[in-house]
Parts: C-alpha cells; sequence; structure tokens
C-alpha cells in the first residue's frame, strides 16, 4: 500500500492528523513485522513470554518509544502471558480521586485495581485507562474536573 493510501485510510478513520511521516513509519514497522514475525504481530506475544523480553523486542520496533509500548502492553495485559507491565503511576491519583481504595496503608497497585474492576465487572484495562484519564484531566490536558473546589484531588495539591 502507497503512503498516500495509507494517509487517506487513517484520515477516513478519524486520524487526521496523521501525515506521511506517520505512514512511513507503519509501513517500516509492517516490513519488520513481516521479516521478524512471519507476518504476524501476535507472533511477537508467542515468542516473548516474558515481561522483559517483550519489552525489551517492543521497544526496538520503529516508532516506539515508552510511551507507546507501555500503553500496548497494558492493551494486551491478560491476553499475552509476557503482556505484565506494572500499574501505570497515574492511576493511583485516579484511585484516590474517586476515593475507592484506603490508600493511608501503602500505595496503589495493580492487584488493587485488579479487584476493584472485578467488584465492578469491568475489565482491569478498562479501569486502568479510565483512571489515568481521570487523573491527566487534572494536570490540564483534558477538560477540568466536573468536582470544583470539591475535588479531593486538587485540594490536596494546594
Amino acid at each position: 500500500m502507497s503512503s498516500e493510501d495509507l494517509v487517506v485510510l487513517l484520515d477516513a478513520g478519524g486520524y487526521a492528523r496523521y501525515d506521511f511521516r506517520t505512514a512511513t513509519r507503519l509501513q517500516d514497522l509492517s516490513e519488520i513485522i513481516d521479516e521478524r514475525y512471519d507476518g504476524q504481530a501476535a507472533e511477537i506475544g508467542r515468542r516473548y513470554q516474558a515481561y522483559p523480553a517483550l519489552r525489551a523486542a517492543l521497544i526496538m520496533l520503529p516508532g516506539w518509544g515508552p510511551v507507546t509500548m507501555q500503553l500496548f502492553l497494558r492493551e494486551l495485559r491478560g491476553v499475552w502471558r509476557g503482556a505484565q507491565p506494572p500499574l501505570d503511576p497515574r492511576a493511583a491519583p485516579g484511585v484516590r480521586h474517586l476515593d475507592l481504595l484506603s490508600t493511608e496503608e501503602g500505595g496503589v497497585g495493580l492487584p488493587d485495581i485488579a479487584q476493584l474492576a472485578i467488584d465492578a465487572g469491568l475489565d482491569v484495562r478498562d479501569l486502568e485507562s479510565g483512571l489515568v484519564r481521570l487523573a491527566l484531566a487534572h494536570h490540564g490536558t483534558r477538560t477540568p474536573c466536573q468536582g470544583g473546589s470539591q475535588c479531593r484531588v486538587l485540594r490536596a495539591a494546594q
């Protein structure tokens, strides 16, 4: 597929900010997946079943940095054996904001989030990403908190 065709598909899918540089990176990534993993991205997960090895393999992919790798592994947690990244540290402020756990006895960990997800009938990946989005809202990257001055996280930060 040409770069032009790929940009058109990205635009049609709502990814309007993607340009030819992104299309080229996707093509490069596709070539590496084809060469190293028989054209199957799932082969990466089958080949590297321990977190450190999987992380190292992913970080070597073109255009992949620590953030992309972390997001990818979070979404594959429970799907690929090696996809066991630590809890995103930005999830803990979301837990505190919603007063979901008593965090006085220590930090919030993945087992805590997993139990909350089970109790709520949610997928742990969805809960973690939602908590991260909530925490980002308090750092000016998203809309302001609807809790206003009553927000526990904002009050604690002042």
